[in-house]
């Protein structure tokens, strides 16, 4: 469906619960989700920490670029949290954000 751009995430991460409703909308369109034991631990700006003991490979495109995302999962207290992005896979995926203008842009690697 969709996500949020995260810079100052260093890793991607999704809620639980926001997990569970992608993965319904995936299998109607006949796709799945892979997840997989991994510890992660991530300290947010109210100093608070949590521990993502699982991750997600989550099938995706962007026009007709298709790839995984990988993600940590997190539990309980941020279960909530949307997909946010993070920088590194925004890297990955040769992704320009124009700030100045508010827009952005792919570009070929």
């Amino acid at each position: 469906n969709c996500a949020v751009i995260d810079s100052a995430c260093r890793r991607t991460l999704i809620g639980e619960y926001t997990l569970q409703h992608l993965e319904q909308h995936l299998l109607k369109h006949n796709l799945r989700t892979v997840r997989r034991d991994e510890q992660c631990e991530f300290r947010f700006g109210n100093s608070g920490t949590l521990v993502s003991r699982e991750a997600v490979l989550i099938p995706a495109c962007v026009g007709d670029r298709k790839f995984l995302i990988k993600a940590a999962i997190l539990p309980a207290g941020g279960t909530w949290t949307p997909l946010l992005l993070s920088k590194e896979l925004m890297k990955q995926l040769g992704t320009v954000l124009n700030t100045v203008e508010d827009s952005g842009e792919d570009c070929e690697t």
